[in-house]
């Protein structure tokens, strides 16, 4: 008995010990790996794969040129969820189809596999993979090429296929280094309702690269396009209503879709000009419609149609228009009706309601209600269509109202029209419709006294005052909107003039007041050029550069340097228009280049150069050395096999040396 349990015991344990391992698989399922999110991207001969799996795996890619046979494997050897391996190792074809499928094996040793896939690797030869028209507008077009590797980018255009030229306005990326390379354009300057043809180019050479390379260039296919006539917002329906009323914009040429871009919708204001517009709720677009919802925001005021395209990382618009008025009220919206009772709206043309006992902001008040072809509804209509031709929007229904009641002859009211903006004041011009660095909008045009103005005149003033320079005209209009308290304006001069007068002190009053090495740009139309040429833009290895100007008075300046380091610098220009920027400390010996554009207050590029190469030189010191090192070596005459019998010469008679103090050594110690 004692025997039998002595050889039973150990058969018991090892049961015991099988079940407790065993008994925990049995209370769970076991989780299969499962592969997800696979991707390829090539560049040029090499091919970058990533994955995700629902656990944490390993994993390997198995690619081969022939379909189910694979020729080489890729690891990915940590277990992780989110897998990324390329082809580093391995020397692929170039414009070859390569075949792969990718497994993935968890902690418990159960793998997973995908279906197989393909992948082109690209060709060694710089080429156009894709060039297409994004978007079209009245007066700009939207395009994007990309390359199957870095290189410099170009655009051509022109009315004749067989006359292409660069454009003089065109915004996007001018250069990208490594790996395939997208180009955004957008062509600005263009003719509404004209048939353009449009070329993208590509030149990558080793001088560009920073390495030796055999220079590249390579042309796309010519493609044609027209341009828009030009957008507009014909009606709104319904004119007034409250927050969360749907009102459709008709009109035309807004663009079949907004896939490219952002459409922006401001009831009562501009989302463009104005930061503080929040647009209405979109929903949806298409080339003569526009549906949208107000929301809190929305006020009582024209509406704006903005289409805004996103080049890079930079936004530029496609187009922003404006339209006939919306109003904001308390209840339910407007419906149409015909009858003329004492407090009864009609939905009438021209955007506004007609009523014979209300006059208000958004209803004109007449004997009797309008209807077509009578004397005084042709005349709304000349009134309403001279606002439009002359301000490019249509009158409010408080204008009309005015210009009925005071039969304002079309000629007289025409000649207004054409007055809409009124001489300098304060540095500055003065519009009901218009808004940018130069111009302030106002609600109606100052007349001499009036509050707004000796406002404005305090503010001109206290800038004056206290930082010694002017206002710029958008912060006359910053102060005129917010309508900021004299007190709490001049406490914030007072704060901030020594950082004012630190900013000021940095711009030159002129560029000729510029010593040392300096490269100076002018112009202040679309295109920037480059003024000094005497030194042929060549320069010592340890000048410190300046880089100067003159431009658009209060304008932001922006300039790229790009070389082996990529350098993107932002200053203004001055009161007059000049601008300097100082390099911090010298660039590397080669060529490098640098383009300088100039943007509004707005964000909007007003003013650019081209690319304009310059080069750093080593310094005079150096090169002597190096001269007369080189001169020592020429004297002396010597071919390249004397160099080599020399170095083997010396190296054996270290050897040699070597070998007769060891041995001489040894012998001292044996004594």
């Amino acid at each position: 008995m004692k025997k039998l349990f002595v050889w039973s015991l150990p058969i018991v344990l090892v049961m015991a010990a099988g079940f407790l391992i065993v008994r925990p698989s049995l209370g769970s399922a076991q989780t299969v790996p499962e592969i997800l999110d696979v991707t390829a991207t090539v560049t040029l001969n090499n091919i970058s794969f990533r994955w995700n799996s629902n656990i944490a795996t390993t994993g390997v890619v198995e690619l081969g040129t022939v379909s189910g046979t694979y020729t080489y494997s890729i690891d990915s050897s940590t277990s992780t969820t989110s897998h990324y391996v390329w082809s580093r190792d391995i020397e692929l074809e170039y414009d070859t189809i390569y075949y792969y499928r990718i497994t993935v094996t968890d902690p418990e040793n159960t793998s997973a596999s995908t279906e197989e896939f393909s992948v082109t690797t690209s060709s060694r030869e710089l080429r156009f993979d894709s060039w297409e028209i994004y978007d079209i507008a009245s007066d700009k077009v939207y395009l994007r090429a990309l390359t199957n590797k870095s290189a410099y980018p170009g655009v051509k255009i022109g009315t004749a296929p067989d006359n292409l030229t660069t454009p003089d306005t065109y915004e996007g990326d001018l250069f990208s280094i490594g790996g395939a390379m997208t180009q955004k354009w957008v062509i600005s300057g263009l003719i509404p309702d004209t048939t353009y043809y449009v070329q993208a180019t590509a030149i990558r050479s080793g001088m560009i690269l920073g390495y030796y390379e055999e220079a590249e260039s390579v042309e796309s296919e010519v493609l044609t396009f027209i341009t828009t006539d030009l957008p507009r917002v014909n009606s709104i329906n319904p004119p007034q209503g409250p927050e969360g009323t749907e009102v459709t914009l008709l009109g035309e040429n807004f663009g079949d879709s907004i896939d490219f871009g952002v459409g922006l919708i401001g009831i009562g204001c501009s989302p463009i000009q104005h930061s503080q517009c929040h647009p209405a709720e979109l929903i949806s677009w298409s080339d003569s419609t526009i549906v949208v919802r107000t929301n809190a925001h929305s006020a009582t005021g024209p509406v704006y149609v903005s289409k805004r395209w996103s080049i890079s990382t930079d936004e530029t618009d496609a187009f922003t228009i404006q339209g006939p008025e919306f109003r904001v009220v308390d209840g339910e919206s407007v419906t149409n009706t015909t009858t003329s009772g004492a407090t009864t709206y009609i939905t009438k043309a021209y955007n506004c309601t007609f009523s014979t006992s209300i006059a208000d902001e958004g209803t004109i008040r007449v004997v009797t209600l309008l209807t077509d072809g009578n004397d005084m509804d042709v005349y709304l209509g000349q009134v309403y269509n001279a606002y439009h031709d002359t301000w490019g929007r249509y009158p409010r229904c408080d204008e009309m109202q005015f210009h009925l009641d005071h039969a304002t002859p079309l000629d007289r009211l025409t000649r207004w029209l054409q007055e809409e903006t009124i001489d300098e004041k304060y540095g500055c011009t003065y519009s009901t419709t218009l808004s940018d660095s130069s111009t302030i909008r106002v609600e109606n045009l100052f007349m001499l006294g009036s509050d707004d103005d000796v406002y404005l005149g305090q503010v001109y003033n206290a800038y004056h005052d206290t930082w010694g320079r002017y206002p710029r005209c958008d912060e006359m209009q910053f102060h005129l909107e917010h309508s900021t308290p004299m007190e709490r304006l001049q406490g914030w001069l007072d704060e901030n003039v020594s950082k004012e007068q630190e900013a000021a002190e940095e711009i030159p009053e002129t560029s000729s007041d510029i010593t040392g090495p300096k490269i100076e740009f002018s112009g202040d139309g679309n295109l920037m050029t480059v003024q000094n040429t005497e030194n042929n833009l060549i320069f010592d290895e340890n000048d410190i550069i300046i880089f100067t100007g003159k431009t658009i008075p209060n304008s932001l300046v922006k300039l790229v340097i790009a070389s082996e380091n990529f350098i993107e610098v932002i200053t203004r220009s001055n009161n007059e228009g000049y601008w300097a920027y100082t390099l911090t400390g010298p660039l590397e010996i080669g060529i490098h280049t640098v383009r300088v554009s100039v943007n509004d207050n707005f964000g909007i590029t007003v003013s650019a150069s081209e690319t304009v190469s310059f080069t750093i030189k080593a310094s005079s010191k150096t090169s002597k050395v190096i001269n007369t090192i080189t001169t020592a070596l020429q004297d002396v005459d010597f071919s390249i096999t004397t160099w080599i019998i020399i170095v083997v010469a010396v190296i054996i008679l270290l050897i040699v040396g070597y070998l007769f103090l060891r041995k001489k050594k040894d012998t001292e110690e044996k004594q």
